[in-house]
């Protein structure tokens, strides 16, 4: 398993693109190699499942974290986006589908 490579990376147009290698060889699967590692994720995961329960509203968090991290990659690319700015979006969305939502019920009577 240590000999395994993943991929490489090949200099292309000016770029060096991450190219995987194939998945469809033999791998040895070494039990004393994977047993901790695994061992140890399971540990991470009873951890995280801990730290998920002590949050009231999971799905919200998960919203705003993901707002979180879709504005620090607008960073990245360059485009100046606040994190308000992304709040007063998805407000503005949800208005608007709770609207369809309405029409919607009243047009089929539900």
């Amino acid at each position: 398993m240590k000999e395994y490579k993943a991929g490489t990376y090949i200099l292309h147009k000016g770029y060096k693109p991450f190219n995987p290698s194939f998945i469809n060889e033999d791998i040895d699967w070494n039990l004393e190699e994977l047993a901790p590692l695994l061992q140890d994720a399971s540990l991470w995961l009873g951890k995280l499942n801990t730290y998920a329960d002590l949050i009231p509203n999971i799905e919200f968090f998960i919203k705003m974290y993901a707002t979180k991290e879709a504005t620090n990659s607008n960073r990245i690319e360059g485009t100046r986006t606040t994190f308000e700015t992304q709040l007063h979006r998805l407000n503005k969305l949800n208005r608007n589908c709770e609207t369809i939502g309405m029409k919607f019920k009243t047009i089929f009577k539900l």
